[in-house]
């Protein structure tokens, strides 16, 4: 409901507190009187009536466009014809009381002019009729008057809504900007870090394939290493006990069966069991390897 001079209510009350707000000081008292209206033209705006609510929600939380949220907000102004039907419930209210007491003015002044004449029998008077033409001349320029009154405060409202709009659609085009300037942050972050996300991934399929390769190859140098240790005890038994017993074999054994118990000693038991299986002319047993 649209409210203005004279109103008198809850509208009005939640007006007065809204003045407050801004730093009006009225008491909250539900009327719409001379100290509410000089508050109104002071601190007031277009957040009087309800077709405008939409623009003060948003001049109202102005504070908060330093940190936008993550949604992009519309605006619409008022159109013309929103904007003089807001001024005009504003204004013709009391256009229309004056207006009211002006043509009760003139009725009683005009009846008032016939009871003198008629009291001083000069009905027919030309004076009683030039009264009556000033009387209508007065009422003419006075309407007129309250008719110029009622255009300016129009122009004059309709200017500050006008106003209001444009201060919102910047305020609004500069919160847009500032969330799309965070959303785009934000794409640029996911983006960095789903690349960051791929290269770790990529290193790590690395790295498994580097592992599985070198297990690979662990496995392979152990095989090497077993078949370079048989090599060795072999030739260690060619040189400390073949050659010795001059190619003769069976001579070579018992000199190794001779130090067998030396060697398990000083070589281990492996050795032990690689060398019998050299000298039985058989494979070394993996269990007598691992043993």
């Amino acid at each position: 409901m649209a409210i203005s001079y004279g109103s008198r209510g809850s509208e009005v009350r939640n007006l007065q507190k809204q003045l407050n707000d801004k730093g009006a000081k009225l008491t909250v008292d539900g009327i719409w009187g001379p100290k509410t209206q000089s508050a109104y033209k002071k601190y007031g705006g277009a957040s009087v009536s309800s077709t405008s609510k939409n623009v003060s929600s948003i001049s109202n939380n102005s504070s908060n466009y330093s940190a936008p949220g993550l949604s992009y907000i519309s605006f619409t102004p008022l159109t013309d014809a929103q904007k003089l039907n807001l001024a005009s419930s504003q204004v013709n209210p009391a256009y229309d009381a004056e207006m009211k007491a002006l043509e009760s003015e003139y009725k009683v002044a005009k009846q008032n002019n016939r009871n003198d004449a008629l009291t001083r029998g000069m009905s027919r008077s030309s004076y009683v009729m030039d009264v009556s033409v000033a009387l209508d001349a007065n009422r003419a320029e006075s309407i007129s008057d309250l008719e110029g009154e009622r255009a300016a405060q129009l122009q004059s409202i309709i200017y500050e809504l006008t106003e209001k709009d444009n201060e919102n659609r910047f305020k609004v085009l500069k919160y847009n900007n500032d969330v799309a300037l965070q959303l785009e942050k934000m794409r640029q972050t996911q983006l960095n870090e789903q690349r960051d996300y791929e290269i770790a991934l990529k290193k790590l399929s690395s790295s498994s394939s580097s592992k599985s390769k070198s297990s690979s190859s662990s496995s392979s140098n152990s095989s090497t290493s077993k078949t370079n240790t048989y090599s060795n005890y072999y030739e260690y038994y060619t040189n400390n006990y073949l050659k010795r017993a001059n190619n003769n074999k069976e001579i070579a054994r018992a000199l190794y069966m001779k130090d067998r118990s030396n060697i398990s000693k000083s070589m281990g038991n492996d050795a032990v069991y690689v060398l019998d299986a050299i000298i039985l002319k058989q494979s070394p047993k993996k269990s007598s390897i691992s043993r």
